[in-house]
Order: C-alpha cells, then structure tokens, then sequence
C-alpha cells in the first residue's frame, strides 16, 4: 500500500487528524501542545520526510529568522574576513545563535555612505536594527578576561544605525557582549560572563 504524500502542513493535518496551526505548534515543539501529540506528529513527519519550509514559516510570521552581522570594510584597511579576531567573534556569535534556532547572515560590506547600513536593513535580509536599551561590553583575554578599552571606561556605545566601535589592547581572545544599558561588567574575571544573564 503506498503512503500517502504529505507535502504541507494541511496534508499532515489531514493524516494526523489534527488542525493545521496543532500540526505547526508541533512541529516547533510548543509547549502548548501536549507532548504526546507532539511526538506523534512529529513522528509523523519524519516517516513521510516532511519538513517545514523555514523560509515560509517566517514570510508567514514576517520576520527573517536571521541575525546579521554586517562587517563595514573599506579597501583600504587591508583588513580581511580570516582575521582570526573575525573569526573567533563570528564562530561564537554563530553557535550561540544556532543554539536559539536563529541563523547567521555575514555580510563583508564597502560603506559608500552614512546610511550603508539602514539601506541593509532596508533590503530585508534581517528584521531591523534595535539598540536604544543595549551598549557592547567588549572583553580581551588570555588566562583572564580584561573589560575594554579600559577598566574606567568601559561603555562601548551603539550609534545610531547599530553600529559600534572600540579601540581594544592586545589579547589571545575577545568576546564583544550585548548587554543591556544598566549593566556594570566586572573589570577583570577568570570566567567570561554569560549574556544570558544580562
């Protein structure tokens, strides 16, 4: 007997003999939905191969999903996206955000003017720009992680449009916090503060 095709939520809904938007809370996992229903749609899907269209679900929700870190770099610094100072920000960034089902959009950009970036966020890529309640706590390490780019002076601002800057010391690691204006970073810590707890 051949099984019958499930190419859509309404499909599955028909087989699992459940409402479409019961099909789609399952399938994200919701809570809401009680766990046994959860597991046998879920269980569903993966015997017909089915699986939500990311790139529909979020038109449908009308956000992108997506974080994007957008890095402005002129010609002429000769700066490139192999430094490993890029890298070991981006790797982080990447897994964390993997973590929270969101994905990474790296965007190597030449600044033509002021308003380069607001015309990226402009395009649709990612939901917007948003720092009025955020500042960036930026840290250098090696065994101990020191607060940039001083102990006394360790607010690094976001301007408008969402971008930030800070001249940092030399260090093996940094790591760059997105923290709420209120936060007071310790100025040296053998362990790097989670930003999940501010």
């Amino acid at each position: 007997m051949q099984r019958p095709k499930v190419s859509n939520l309404a499909d599955l809904s028909v087989l699992a003999g459940v409402s479409i938007s019961t099909v789609s809370r399952s399938l994200a996992d919701n809570p809401l939905i009680a766990k046994k229903t959860r597991e046998r749609i879920q269980q569903l899907a993966r015997e017909h191969d089915f699986q939500i269209n990311i790139a529909a679900q979020n038109f449908r929700l009308g956000r992108t999903g997506a974080v994007g870190v957008v890095l402005p770099l002129g010609h002429e610094t000769k700066q490139h996206l192999t430094d490993p100072f890029f890298m070991s920000l981006i790797a982080s960034l990447a897994d964390a955000l993997a973590d929270r089902r969101y994905d990474l959009l790296l965007s190597r950009v030449i600044p033509s003017d002021d308003r380069w970036l607001q015309g990226f966020v402009d395009s649709g890529k990612v939901d917007g720009v948003n720092a009025e309640d955020c500042k960036v706590v930026l840290f250098a390490g090696t065994n101990t992680w020191y607060v940039q780019p001083y102990m006394d002076s360790y607010d690094t601002p976001i301007k408008e449009g969402g971008t930030w800057r800070n001249d940092t010391h030399l260090g093996a690691q940094y790591a760059a916090l997105l923290v709420k204006k209120s936060y007071k970073p310790p100025m040296t810590t053998g362990k790097l503060p989670s930003s999940q707890n501010h």
